[in-house]
C-alpha cells in the first residue's frame, strides 16, 4: 500500500474501493467501503469475485457518482493494484488520444463533443460526460443479478447473457458493452476508443499511441524484473536502431522483446505488477 499510495497520490484525487467487511486500516482516509451484492461464492472465500470483479465495481461506481466525481473531475481511470502507472504519463496520453481524434475523420472529430471513454489494456478511462451518462442509467442497468441458481449471481444485469453463459463479468468485457447499452437508453452517442488488450499495436486508424504494456504470462517473476529494467534503459534511446544496438550489445537476453520494450518505453500503464519487489523496482526506475 505505501507504493500504491505513492502512485495514486500523484493524481488529483483517488480512492481504494473495498467491501464492508474487508480488513484494512481506514485511517488514511482513502478507503471507500461499499456493500458488495451476494454471489454464488461467499465473501472472502477462495475464488470470490474471480473473473467477476464487476460485482464489486458496480457498487463502487454508484458510490463514485454519489461522491460527485463526474462533476469535479474531467477524467477518471479505473485501475487495479497490479497496475503500475505514472500519473503524468496518463495526463499526457489522454491529450495525445484527443489530438489524434482532432486530426481524424469527421466522425472522430464529432465524437469529441460526446461522452467518451478509452480502453488502455484492462485499465479504462471515462470523461466527465461519460460518467454523467452512466450515472443517469446506472441504477437500472447495473443492478445485480439476484437469481440464486445463476452462475453470474451478483453481476450487473446488463451483462446477464455473458454472466449466465460463462459465469463471468470481468471489467474488460463489461465496459466495452456500455456504448451500445447507453445508446439504446439515451439520446447520447457514447464512444469507446482504444483496445482492451495490453501490448496492442494499432493496425488501423485512428493510430493511437501504445497505452499499456505487460510481460508475457509465461514470464517468471525474475524475468519480469529484467524486462522492466531494460525498458527503463531503452527509454534513453532515441531511435529503434539505437534500441536494437543496445539490446544486441548490452542486453541480448531480451533480444526477442527488444522492440516491444522500446515501443512501450513511455506507456502510462503497466500490468501484472503482482509483487512488492516489482512495484519497488518500478518506483525506483520510473518515479523521479
Amino acid at each position: 500500500m505505501p507504493y500504491a499510495r505513492r502512485l495514486y497520490g500523484a493524481c488529483d484525487g483517488h480512492a481504494f474501493f473495498t467491501d464492508m467487511d474487508a480488513p484494512g486500516d481506514d485511517s488514511a482516509g482513502d478507503f471507500v467501503r461499499v456493500q458488495v451484492p451476494p454471489s454464488i461464492v461467499k465473501p472472502h472465500a477462495e475464488g470470490w469475485l474471480l473473473n467477476k470483479n464487476m460485482i464489486g465495481l458496480a457498487p463502487a461506481w454508484s458510490q463514485t457518482f454519489k461522491m460527485g466525481v463526474p462533476k469535479n473531475y474531467d477524467w477518471a481511470i479505473n485501475l487495479e493494484l497490479d497496475h503500475f502507472f505514472i500519473a503524468s504519463r496518463i495526463r499526457r496520453t489522454i491529450l495525445e488520444f484527443l489530438d489524434v481524434l482532432r486530426m481524424g475523420t469527421d466522425k472522430e472529430v464529432a465524437s469529441l463533443d460526446r461522452p467518451m471513454f478509452f480502453a488502455w489494456g484492462n485499465a479504462f478511462l471515462f470523461d466527465s460526460r461519460m460518467m454523467k451518462l452512466m450515472s443517469e442509467h446506472w441504477d437500472e442497468i447495473a443492478k445485480p443479478i439476484t437469481d440464486s441458481d445463476n452462475g453470474g449471481m451478483g453481476c450487473p444485469e446488463y451483462m446477464r447473457d455473458r454472466a449466465t453463459q460463462l459465469g463471468a463479468c470481468q471489467q474488460d468485457m463489461a465496459y466495452p458493452l456500455l456504448q451500445d447499452i447507453l445508446r439504446k437508453r439515451s439520446k447520447e452517442w457514447p464512444k469507446m476508443y482504444g483496445d482492451s488488450g495490453c501490448n496492442t499495436v494499432p493496425e488501423h486508424e485512428p493510430f493511437f499511441p501504445l497505452s499499456c504494456w505487460q510481460p508475457g504470462l509465461e514470464d517468471w517473476p525474475q524475468r519480469r524484473l529484467v524486462l522492466i529494467t531494460e525498458m527503463a534503459h531503452l527509454a534513453t534511446k532515441k531511435t529503434v536502431e539505437e534500441a536494437d544496438e543496445y539490446c544486441k550489445e548490452k542486453a541480448p537476453s531480451v533480444g526477442n522483446e527488444c522492440r516491444q520494450l522500446w515501443h512501450a518505453r513511455k506507456v502510462p500503464v503497466m500490468h501484472l505488477f503482482k509483487s512488492l519487489e516489482i512495484h519497488e523496482l518500478g518506483a525506483r526506475l520510473f518515479l523521479h
